[in-house]
């Protein structure tokens, strides 16, 4: 009814309106009140860091390049190390835009742990990679730029011209 006047309960709003709130306005007003607070609530999805990276160390004896295979599960990383060398598989985990692995490298007759430590930003990581406890070197990575569709869709594997 317009004009009618509605108690509403004194937790809502501060004594001087509590008994004088439009019974009209209260619905849509609590409506808005609690969409905002659920759109404030939830928070924003980061980008995933999944896919493939092109990344370099520098190290004494020159930059090192290698792939970096990320497969993300909750804030648990997974994945593999693509060298010059041979796979090595690597884990470590992600917490905002902040990652951290770690994989097992031969060298020489040595087992090395390398550990990178890096901040995320867009398509680009920048960091610190760690050589057992023994050194460091600035790391960096792009992601992998993905192929270009030719736009056609060939089924069944054929391939072909138009």
């Amino acid at each position: 009814m317009p004009g009618s006047r509605v108690r509403v309960p004194p937790l809502l709003f501060p004594k001087p309106f509590r008994d004088f709130i439009p019974l009209t306005v209260m619905p849509r007003q609590l409506a808005l009140s609690a969409l905002a607070a659920v759109l404030l609530a939830s928070p924003v999805p980061a980008q995933s860091v999944a896919g493939e990276w092109n990344a370099t160390y520098d190290t004494p004896g020159g930059p090192r390049s290698f792939t970096v295979v990320l497969e993300v599960s909750g804030d648990s990383l997974t994945g593999v190390v693509k060298r010059p060398a041979g796979e090595s598989p690597l884990s470590g985990r992600i917490a905002g835009d902040s990652v951290h692995f770690s994989y097992l490298i031969t060298y020489g007759d040595n087992t090395l742990t390398i550990g990178i430590s890096a901040r995320v930003t867009g398509d680009a990581m920048s960091g610190v990679a760690r050589f057992g406890f023994q050194a460091e070197a600035a790391f960096s990575a792009r992601r992998a730029k993905r192929p270009e569709s030719s736009g056609r869709f060939w089924p069944f594997g054929c391939s072909g011209t138009l």
